[in-house]
């Protein structure tokens, strides 16, 4: 799990940031909800979360494209299906009901395999 800050609010827990391999459709991300505070109390004020994407490994994600998913865990960001040349790197943020947002969750990367090549047919002469 890893620590990320609620902008002068507190230190949550947002730990398990995965993805599914994307398919035409997109790229699935899923991660677990932080429950306490850094003093041990409940969360009580999360609003939702932001995810934020790139296509190179260097660069600040704040520059780059984000979508606001709301209050949910599991998202599939349709724009972003990837190639086996361009994978993308994901991180999410936390943010509370005054809008504060946290920093960024650890960051993964959907390498995307290449499509096995469609059947064909072989003549050898």
């Amino acid at each position: 799990m890893k620590r990320i800050f609620l902008i002068a609010i507190s230190i949550l827990v947002l730990g398990g940031l995965a993805f599914a391999l994307p398919a035409k459709q997109g790229t699935q991300l899923t991660w677990t909800s932080p429950t306490t505070n850094n003093d041990g109390t409940p969360i009580t004020n999360l609003a939702g979360y932001k995810v934020y994407w790139k296509s190179a490994s260097s660069g600040s994600y704040a520059d780059m494209q984000s979508k606001d998913v709301g209050n949910v865990t599991t998202v599939t960001i349709q724009s972003v299906t990837g190639s086996a040349t361009i994978p993308y790197y994901f991180v999410v943020t936390a943010y509370n009901t005054s809008g504060s947002e946290s920093g960024f969750s650890n960051e993964v990367r959907n390498n995307v395999p290449l499509a096995p090549a469609a059947a064909g047919s072989l003549t050898i002469n």
